[in-house]
């Protein structure tokens, strides 16, 4: 039981996280609803030019994954209020937002090492332009 309830946890907080790139708005509707702070991703998709005609600023793009790295706890009780019923739930919740926030770091960390944003890998490049 434990197992299912860390693994369910991981899976809600990764695709929090990562639901611009798959296109589950209905995700970060949720995540909004949850902890507006924590929307790093534009919401609408409308406004926002394509990603393919945007150029990456790596620097840029490496400070806002750092930044959101930081960002990352923020709503925490709450979400431990409104979805950690028990305190194995609420220690899951942490221990993913933990793992959200190093791979948040490790982003940024390879961001600021790339020489060129072409160096990076395309998933890496997506993920930068997202952000930025």
């Amino acid at each position: 039981m434990k197992r299912l309830i860390k693994v369910f946890g991981l899976a809600v907080i990764i695709s929090l996280l990562f639901s611009s790139l798959n296109g589950l708005s209905s995700t970060t509707a949720f995540a909004d609803a949850l902890t507006p702070e924590a929307d790093y991703y534009q919401v609408n998709r409308s406004a926002t030019p394509s990603l393919s005609g945007r150029s990456l600023d790596l620097e840029n793009g490496a400070n806002r994954a750092e930044s959101a790295a930081d960002k990352i706890y923020q709503g925490l009780d709450t979400t431990k209020d409104v979805v950690g019923k028990t305190e194995q739930r609420k220690q899951v919740i942490e221990k993913a937002r933990d793992h959200a926030s190093d791979r948040l770091k490790e982003q940024s960390e390879r961001a600021k090492s790339a020489q060129n944003p072409n160096s990076l890998d395309p998933n890496e490049r997506n993920f930068l332009k997202n952000i930025q």
